[in-house]
C-alpha cells in the first residue's frame, strides 16, 4: 500500500514536469522539422496555408552563396574569436588567482560588460569607440600622433568583421574568465606549494599542474562557445549598416531571422518561415555533430561548472 502511494506521488510530481518539457522543448523541435518541408509565408500561418515542397528548402539553401558564406563566417568566429577569448580569459584567470592585489575589483571590472545588454554594448562600440571623427580610438591615436590610425574606418565593409570581433571579444572574455577562475580555485593549493618547494616555476606549474586538470572545464567552455557561436546574431545585426557589408558578418542564425521575419532595416523583406525552419534544423544538426566531436575528444571528462 505504501509502495503504491509512493508511486502515485512520484507520478503526480513527474507527469506535469514531463508535459511541460514536451511542450517547451519537444513540440517546438518537431514542429520546426515539419515546417522545414513546407513553404510558409510567416510563422503564424495556419497549417492549411502551408505548401509542401519536400526537400526544396534544403537544396535552395545549399545552392545559395550567401547562406554558404554564413557558415564560413561562423567558422571564422569560432576559430579566431575562440582563440582570442579563451587565451585572454585564461591569462586573466591565472593573474587574478596568483595573489595580485585588488583581485575582486579587477574581476568585477573585467566581467562588467557581461551585465550590459549586447545591443547597448554594440551601440557604444559603433558610435563612441569606432567613430572616425570623434570616437575613443580616434582620440587615442590622434593624441599619439598616429594620424593614419586615427582616421582608420573601423566600420567600413573591409574592416567590419574585425571591428565586430574586437567588440564581441571585449564583452565575452569576462564570462569565460570566471569559469577558469572557479576551476583554478578548486585545485588544492598544497599541490602548488609542493611544486614550488621542489623548485617549479609558475610557468612550469601552469603547464604541468593547472592545464592537465583543466580537461573538464575545457570541455565546458568549448561546448558553451560552440553553442553560443551557432546562436550568434545580435552582433551581426547591430554591425550590419547595409546589406553589402552585412554579407561579410552574417551568421546562419542571423540569416534565419532575416529569412523568417524579414529585415526592416534594408530592402530585404521577403519572408519564408519554412526556409527559416530548414536553417534551424541545420543549426541543430551542426550543434549535435559538434557536441559529439567534443565528447569524443574529451572522452571520460565530465562537463564542469
Amino acid at each position: 500500500m505504501k509502495s503504491r502511494s509512493r508511486n502515485i506521488m512520484i507520478a503526480v510530481f513527474t507527469i506535469p514536469a514531463m508535459i511541460a518539457i514536451a511542450l517547451v522543448f519537444v513540440y517546438p523541435v518537431i514542429r520546426t522539422i515539419l515546417m522545414s518541408f513546407f513553404t510558409i509565408d510567416n510563422v503564424v500561418s495556419k497549417m492549411s496555408e502551408w505548401s509542401f515542397v519536400g526537400v526544396s528548402n534544403y537544396t535552395q539553401l545549399l545552392g545559395t552563396p550567401l547562406f554558404r558564406q554564413t557558415w564560413v563566417t561562423f567558422a571564422k568566429i569560432w576559430v579566431f574569436g575562440g582563440l582570442v577569448i579563451m587565451c585572454i580569459a585564461m591569462l586573466f584567470a591565472v593573474i587574478l588567482t596568483s595573489g595580485v592585489r585588488g583581485k575582486s575589483f579587477w574581476r568585477a571590472a573585467i566581467y562588467l560588460p557581461n551585465i550590459i545588454s549586447a545591443v547597448a554594448l554594440a551601440n557604444m562600440w559603433i558610435h563612441y569607440a569606432y567613430n572616425a571623427n570623434w570616437g575613443l580610438f580616434h582620440n587615442i591615436f590622434a593624441a599619439l600622433g598616429w594620424d593614419s590610425m586615427a582616421q582608420f574606418q573601423w566600420t567600413s565593409p573591409d574592416h567590419l568583421f574585425l571591428a565586430m570581433m574586437v567588440a564581441y571579444c571585449f564583452g565575452a572574455v569576462g564570462y569565460y574568465m570566471l569559469i577558469y577562475i572557479a576551476e583554478i580555485e578548486k585545485i588544492p593549493q598544497d599541490i602548488f606549494e609542493a611544486a614550488k618547494i621542489d623548485g617549479s616555476s609558475g610557468v612550469h606549474s601552469f603547464f604541468h599542474i593547472t592545464l592537465p586538470l583543466f580537461k573538464g572545464v575545457f570541455k565546458t567552455t568549448l561546448t558553451l562557445w560552440t553553442t553560443g557561436t551557432l546562436g550568434f546574431y545580435i552582433w551581426s545585426q547591430m554591425f550590419s549598416s547595409n546589406r553589402d557589408a552585412s554579407a561579410q558578418i552574417m551568421t546562419p542564425m542571423y540569416y534565419m531571422i532575416r529569412t523568417t521575419f524579414g529585415d526592416m532595416a534594408s530592402a530585404y523583406t521577403e519572408t519564408n518561415a519554412g526556409l527559416g525552419a530548414a536553417i534551424c534544423v541545420m543549426v541543430m544538426l551542426a550543434a549535435g555533430v559538434a557536441f559529439a566531436i567534443i565528447s569524443r575528444i574529451f572522452k571520460g571528462d565530465e562537463i564542469t561548472f
